[in-house]
């Protein structure tokens, strides 16, 4: 006959939870529970774990793991899944562009694009008001004098500018351009 020994404090022991599972492992082990109820006190704190030896037929336990062979059960039909809503259709002006907000109508260009440059991010400003003093700036000139971490964050920059403008029925007031060496760069055009 073999045995397991298992080490389970004793105050793990007063929780029910606990308790039930060990008297399933010493059932399923081929052993005898006494019983699974949880004890109606807490029992002391132990600072010592106790150790609990459970004799248990291991050969006996492995034979009776063994199940008996039985037909599969059937698989259960899978239920349909829901149906999912239709989306609403999106729509768009005629000239596939972002139609500029409403309030806006009316502005001047110039009017426009103060609201335009008071909305944006300070990055996005100071760019733009680098570019204005400078009229033509490189990607590194632009990563170095506005601080950046790196220049993946420029092209978030001009990106959000470039997709924001419409929005608020302006252009942006530069042309990106590459160089022969494969340098980006920008060269300030002025408000449209």
């Amino acid at each position: 006959m073999s045995s397991i020994q298992i080490e389970i404090p004793l105050d793990a022991l007063s929780r029910a939870n606990v308790a039930r599972a060990l008297a399933d492992l010493t059932l399923a082990l081929g052993g005898h529970a006494v019983g699974t109820a949880a004890p109606a006190a807490p029992a002391p704190k132990v600072e010592k774990p106790t150790v609990v030896a459970v004799p248990v037929d291991v050969e006996a336990a492995v034979k009776a793991e063994k199940p008996a062979k039985a037909e599969k059960p059937a698989k259960a039909a899978k239920a349909a899944k829901p149906a999912k809503a239709a989306k609403p259709a999106k729509v768009r002006p005629a000239t596939g562009k972002t139609a500029p907000r409403p309030e806006l109508e009316g502005l001047s260009v110039e009017a426009r694009w103060d609201a335009y440059f008071k909305e944006l991010p300070l990055n996005s400003q100071r760019f733009l008001d680098l570019l204005k003093e400078k009229g033509r700036l490189t990607l590194p000139e632009a990563v170095v004098q506005l601080q950046l971490d790196n220049p993946k964050a420029m092209g978030g920059l001009t990106g959000a500018m470039a997709r924001w403008a419409p929005k608020q029925g302006v252009k942006v007031p530069y042309d990106t351009l590459q160089d022969t060496n494969g340098t980006r760069y920008w060269v300030w055009k002025g408000i449209q």
